[in-house]
């Protein structure tokens, strides 16, 4: 194996399954690049936002991306380099979990909204 080459990881193969079959929304794709050790610049380069979950849908499809890939909720702090609101989200991420699992299956989500709404709005200030 020469420089050039590198061997695929089962993470790295598993990041790549979901990017090519699971639902994406922005923010999933921002996490699965992120793992990736796609650098920061590369992801605004090719027009992927590196905005965090702002609404329910937008966490769900954060949180399966997560859950579809073994070892993924262990390394989620690299996502704090992408700034406040990403850290905000992974400093809570195991409350906005358990608010989804609790809300989903009711159709709302007003506690999810309501907490994201905030994480956002406290990166502002």
């Amino acid at each position: 194996m020469n420089a050039q080459q590198h061997k695929i990881t089962d993470f790295e193969r598993d990041i790549l399954k979901w990017l090519a079959e699971g639902e994406k929304t922005r923010s999933a794709e921002t996490i699965a690049l992120t793992l990736l050790g796609v650098p920061r610049r590369d992801i605004f380069k090719n027009n992927f936002c590196i905005y965090a979950p702002r609404n329910a849908h937008d966490f769900r499809t954060s949180y399966i991306m997560v859950a579809a890939v073994p070892g993924a909720r262990e390394q989620l702090d690299k996502l704090k380099k992408l700034g406040r609101v990403w850290t905000n989200v992974i400093t809570n991420w195991d409350k906005l979990v358990k608010l989804y699992k609790e809300e989903c299956l009711q159709g709302k989500q007003p506690k999810l909204e309501a907490l994201l709404r905030d994480l956002n709005e406290r990166a502002v200030v």
